[in-house]
């Protein structure tokens, strides 16, 4: 696995709790504890292997991760 490759699908089955980006900055004041979300992966080359991969819920406010 190249370092921009990455096993979402993995991850999200082996945690209970996962933490996601949010690129979008513009919604970060909009996320709210409770709200449900969906996790999407585009097809990223691999045809037709994008879409929904987890249905979830908010457990923390939004922060920004300066370490990253």
């Amino acid at each position: 696995m190249t370092e921009m490759q990455w096993d979402e699908a993995t991850y999200i089955e082996k945690n209970e709790n996962v933490d996601w980006n949010i690129r979008q900055k513009q919604f970060l004041d909009e996320v709210q504890v409770g709200d449900k979300v969906f996790i999407w992966r585009s097809d990223g080359g691999n045809k037709n292997t994008g879409g929904v991969i987890a249905f979830s819920e908010i457990v923390t406010e939004p922060y920004e991760d300066n370490e990253k």
